[in-house]
């Protein structure tokens, strides 16, 4: 998806709409890249970022939400929670949630306010969360958007590599009829230490 951002030089006008994947997999879906490619951005207040889900219908589902700094992250499976929830502009006061996306479907929120805000996806919490620092408007950025494009391609690349190199770790017999599920690298735990989902 083209990124839209450009990089403000000298206090140039205008809000910029800044592009962010969600997600990613490989191999008809059977490696999925549990993360927000980049995970991390820098944007002014006024300026808009729209999340694209990764993939086509087999990829995971996810959700781009804000969940306010005290409240309980909610539980991704109750029906409230399936649908849009508190608009689209975050303040850090409010509950925002995208409802269920999948792939190819995009949501878009609005930052008017300079802070730091973290996104998550409610059904991958907690290995699934990014950081928006939100600059003063007109502040320069610190990197433009075919930076961002270029990290969140390296960053989903290698994690998906690592989904695919994790596989080689388990006795599987090449082309037999096998099922893994939720493998996380040499560990069985809860949350996930890392961001990589695989089946």
């Amino acid at each position: 998806m083209p990124y839209s951002g450009i990089q403000r030089l000298g206090g140039a006008p205008g809000p910029t709409n800044w592009s962010v994947v969600t997600g990613g997999a490989a191999d008809h879906y059977a490696l999925q890249a549990l993360d927000f490619y980049p995970n991390n951005i820098t944007i002014d207040a006024g300026d808009t970022v729209t999340y694209k889900i990764a993939g086509g219908a087999g990829g995971d589902a996810h959700t781009v939400s804000f969940v306010p700094s005290g409240m309980k992250v909610p539980d991704p499976l109750s029906p409230k929670d399936e649908v849009p929830r508190g608009g689209t502009i975050v303040d850090g006061k409010k509950y925002v949630n995208s409802g269920i996306l999948v792939g190819g479907q995009t949501f878009t929120l609005s930052f008017p306010k300079a802070g730091t805000y973290r996104i998550l996806c409610l059904f991958h919490n907690p290995a699934m969360e990014s950081t928006v620092i939100v600059q003063r408007a007109g502040t320069s950025y610190p990197h433009d958007a075919a930076y961002y494009r270029k990290l969140g391609n390296t960053q989903q690349s290698g994690d998906l590599r690592e989904a695919r190199d994790s596989v080689t770790q388990f006795p599987f017999t090449p082309d037999g009829t096998t099922l893994a599920a939720g493998i996380d690298p040499g560990l069985a735990q809860y949350p996930p230490p890392d961001e990589i989902g695989r089946a």
